[in-house]
């Protein structure tokens, strides 16, 4: 049996989910896949494991670092499971890139780690917060991809002091580091009904670029991109 509980933060309203063996979901309210693997046959009530969680985001909120964690049951794929595993070892306060897990994996594995496949299950996350997704970034520092959206992800970052000084996000026309001599985006809002236009700037020279030449040109994958692209493209 799957219980319930309501979870207010000071990010806005939680849904917990948990079964007999640990904590199954935990989603912000409206977020991209919202208890999208919610048994019909759920119970709202109070468990232990659920009680357990809510005494986690309670010291979380308050700008701490938990030391512990709740039981964890999350249903997924056993590259899901793979990918889940690795986002619990990032350190509070830290951030990663896709290509990281995805390097991480192939030496695990063995073979070539896929960032857009890695993508792919951060995105599926189900237990937010907790099983840490927030921490994960784009190659290029971008803040993508997050499923209970992007000023919900910048919010968790800054309540763990983390380092988001080169990270590129809607509010910042471009990364606050840059080193010298590398590619330079430009992330411009079209017009209502327009189209989103990428600017990729190299040697002095600024020219518009199609999709594939801006990710030849970045050297970045699917979903370090494309993410951020959506998040700025829902903007409008």
């Amino acid at each position: 049996m799957v219980s319930i509980q309501q979870y207010q933060s000071p990010l806005g309203g939680i849904l917990l989910a948990a079964d007999e063996v640990g904590l199954v979901g935990l989603w912000f309210e409206g977020q991209k896949y919202f208890a999208n693997t919610l048994p019909v046959g759920h119970c709202a009530q109070t468990t232990p494991i659920l009680a357990e969680a809510k005494r986690w985001l309670d010291i979380y909120f308050a700008g701490k670092e938990p030391d512990f964690l709740p039981p964890l049951h999350p249903v997924g794929s056993s590259f899901q499971q793979s990918v889940w595993k690795i986002l619990l070892t990032i350190p509070y306060g830290q951030i990663i890139t896709y290509g990281d897990i995805a390097r991480q994996l192939a030496a695990q594995q063995g073979g070539r780690g896929s960032a857009q496949a890695v993508g792919g299950a951060v995105g599926h996350n189900k237990v937010s917060i907790i099983i840490p997704c927030h921490r994960v970034v784009g190659t290029n520092g971008s803040l993508t991809g997050y499923a209970g959206g992007i000023d919900k992800k910048i919010k968790l970052l800054e309540l763990e002091h983390a380092d988001m000084s080169a990270c590129l996000s809607p509010r910042r026309a471009q990364p606050c580091k840059q080193p010298q001599n590398s590619p330079r985006w430009a992330w411009n809002l079209p017009p209502a009904g327009g189209f989103l236009i990428i600017r990729l700037q190299l040697a002095g020279q600024q020219q518009d670029a199609d999709f594939q030449q801006v990710l030849a040109a970045a050297g970045v994958q699917g979903p370090d991109l494309v993410g951020g692209l959506h998040e700025v493209g829902d903007h409008h």
